[in-house]
């Protein structure tokens, strides 16, 4: 889990791309780390890792 201080930078980053029109519906999501690459933590994100979007 990450600090509130950081948590709201990149969510600053994220209102930045999105309002530029480069992502959509950009979130954070709870990742651990294995064997030194991020992973997602819910089902849902590991679903999506794993397809890609959802609809």
């Amino acid at each position: 889990m990450c600090s509130s201080d950081l948590a709201a930078s990149l969510r600053a980053i994220a209102a930045r791309h999105v309002a530029a029109n480069e992502v959509v519906g950009a979130y954070l999501m709870d990742v651990r780390i294995e064997g030194g690459v991020p992973c997602p933590v819910s089902m849902r994100e590991a679903i999506r890792a794993a397809r890609g979007p959802t609809i």
